[in-house]
C-alpha cells in the first residue's frame, strides 16, 4: 500500500488521469440527465455563464462565492485522510455544474459566434482552474496520508506551511484571472 501512493506522489500522470476520468463522466452524467433532474437543480447549476434571453447578466458575485466555497472545501479536504475522495466529488460536482450550464445556454439561447468563443474560453480556464486546484488537493491529502500512517518521520512544518501558502497565492491567482475575464472581458463582448 505504501508504494501504491508512493508511486502515485512520484507519478503525477495518475492524478491528472483520476481527475480527467471524474471530470469526463460527470460531464457525460450531467448531459445525459440534463432532462430528468429537477427544476431546483438545474437552476442552481445552470448559472455558470448568467447568460439570459435578452442579455448577458454580469452576476460575479454568485461565481465569487461558489468558487470561494470551493477552494474553502478543497482546502479543507487537502488537510484530511480521505480528501483525495472529497476533492474528486468536487470534481465531479464542477462537471456538472459545467455540463448543465451548457446545456442551458445551448437549449435557451440564440447561438452566436461570439457566444461559442465565449463559452469556450470560458470552459478552459474553468478547466484550468479546477484541474489545478483538485491536483494540489489530491497531491496534499495522499502526502498527508503517507507521513502519518506509513513514512516513519514527523511532519516537516515547514514544508507543510509552504505547501498551503502556495496553495492559497495559485487559488487567488487563478480566481483573479477567472474574475477578470468574467468582469471586463465578456460584457464588452
Amino acid at each position: 500500500m505504501k508504494t501504491f501512493f508512493s508511486n502515485l506522489l512520484d507519478n503525477k500522470r495518475l492524478i491528472f488521469l483520476g481527475i480527467s476520468i471524474v471530470f469526463v463522466i460527470s460531464y457525460l452524467f450531467g448531459f445525459f440527465w440534463y432532462s430528468h433532474t429537477s427544476d431546483f437543480f438545474k437552476d442552481l447549476l445552470k448559472y455558470l455563464f448568467y447568460l439570459n434571453n435578452d442579455s448577458y447578466q454580469n452576476k460575479y458575485y454568485l461565481y465569487l462565492i461558489q468558487n470561494v466555497l470551493f477552494i474553502i472545501l478543497s482546502t479543507y479536504l487537502s488537510t484530511s485522510f480521505i480528501g483525495s475522495l472529497g476533492s474528486l466529488f468536487l470534481v465531479f460536482v464542477k462537471g456538472l455544474q459545467l455540463s448543465y450550464s451548457c446545456m442551458f445556454v445551448f437549449s435557451e439561447l440564440n447561438i452566436s459566434f461570439i457566444l461559442i468563443i465565449i463559452i469556450l474560453v470560458q470552459i478552459a480556464l474553468e478547466l484550468i482552474f479546477i484541474y489545478i486546484i483538485s491536483y494540489m488537493t489530491i497531491n496534499f491529502s495522499i502526502y498527508n496520508m503517507l507521513i502519518t500512517f506509513y513514512i516513519k518521520e514527523n511532519f516537516n512544518y515547514k514544508l507543510i506551511i509552504n505547501f498551503i501558502l502556495n496553495y492559497i497565492i495559485v487559488c487567488l491567482v487563478m480566481l483573479s484571472i477567472l474574475l477578470i475575464y468574467r468582469i471586463y472581458i465578456v460584457p464588452i463582448v
